[in-house]
């Protein structure tokens, strides 16, 4: 089902479709992780660094990249684009060298 929804302010009409039944839990789901990935942000770099596995951490350091930035950018990745799957697998962090 589509909803037009219209703004009085400039009278322009923004079209969406409602979240039915698996897109409603999606959402849900997708919401509820943002709004974890915000506290982090909120608590601090050592709070985003004690939440990201200890090996791509290391791994990150040790090649110059800021590990807090580009775990808060992976889990924003994970997050919209994966549709909330988590895309750093055991099997990854097993392959990498330290």
């Amino acid at each position: 089902m589509t909803v037009a929804l219209r703004d009085p302010d400039s009278g322009a009409t923004y079209y969406a479709c409602m979240a039915a039944d698996e897109s409603i839990a999606l959402g849900i789901d997708l919401t509820k992780q943002l709004g974890e990935i915000d506290e982090l942000v909120r608590q601090g770099q050592e709070a985003v660094l004690a939440a990201m596995p200890a090996k791509l951490r290391d791994w990150m350091t040790s090649r110059g990249h800021d590990p807090a930035a580009s775990w808060i950018e992976q889990r924003f990745t994970d997050i919209i684009l994966n549709r909330g799957h988590v895309s750093v697998t055991e099997e990854m962090l097993a392959q990498l060298k330290v």
